[in-house]
């Protein structure tokens, strides 16, 4: 009894994750394509290596990162009311 217990709840903790996991890409996906998250990352990635000088792909990068954590934050509040 206890093993099937233990296997419901893992089995509810997985489903919630998924659910996490895909809000979160969904509100990401709002704003940004993920064509535009590449060049996001790519264009960091070169101002970081010193290939490009380019301060715009600081912020921008930046600017992506807090908007990736208000989704995250949003997708946990989501999740967890809906529990």
């Amino acid at each position: 009894m206890d093993r099937i217990l233990n296997d419901l709840i893992k089995d509810n903790e997985n489903v919630k994750e998924d659910m996490y996991n895909a809000r979160v890409n969904a509100l990401i996906r709002q704003k940004y394509s993920q064509d535009k998250v590449e060049a996001i990352i790519a264009n960091y990635l070169s101002y970081l290596s010193g290939e490009s000088a380019n301060q715009n792909y600081k912020t921008e990068y930046f600017e992506f990162q807090e908007y990736r954590q208000k989704c995250k934050e949003t997708a946990k509040n989501e999740t967890n009311d809906n529990a």
